[in-house]
């Protein structure tokens, strides 16, 4: 996207701290919506006073379905498409001028060292070890991204 490949500290966090770090806020906000009682202001004109009352329960399950809907879309995309439903048709990939692109900015194909396999690259599936297994693929095979 930008010219070159992102560094192993930004490939590191997009795969593993940021998802863990958007799972604990999702847990901390069901905890929170359901363990305190939520309370807000209310304003008493004739006194010219606030005081306290508690939201109704209806209320906090419009808010809880509200932001539960909002977030519940990125899991269960994941999800679907980790189990891969066997109904779907594979999907036909879009012509891109991945060697038109690679002759005009002298590109070079990057093959993941071992360690970058195991980390950074588990759940990807067919990755080339070597510059001749990369070449023998068909382009619907191909899925690295070129430096």
């Amino acid at each position: 996207m930008t010219g070159h490949r992102p560094n192993y500290y930004l490939m590191f966090c997009w795969k593993f701290i940021c998802p863990a770090i958007i799972i604990f806020l999702i847990v901390i906000l069901i905890v929170n919506l359901t363990t305190d009682e939520k309370e807000y202001d209310v304003w008493h004109r004739e006194t010219g006073s606030l005081s306290k009352s508690i939201w109704p329960g209806w209320c906090l399950f419009v808010a809880a379905l509200i932001i539960i809907l909002s977030i519940l879309g990125i899991p269960l995309i994941a999800l679907i498409r980790w189990l891969k439903p066997s109904s779907w048709r594979e999907e036909v990939p879009a012509y891109f001028p991945r060697e038109l692109i690679q002759l005009e900015r002298k590109l070079t194909t990057y093959i993941p060292k071992e360690w970058e396999k195991k980390i950074l690259f588990r759940f990807e599936k067919h990755l080339p070890t070597t510059e001749s297994e990369f070449n023998n693929k068909s382009k619907s095979e191909m899925d690295l991204v070129f430096i």
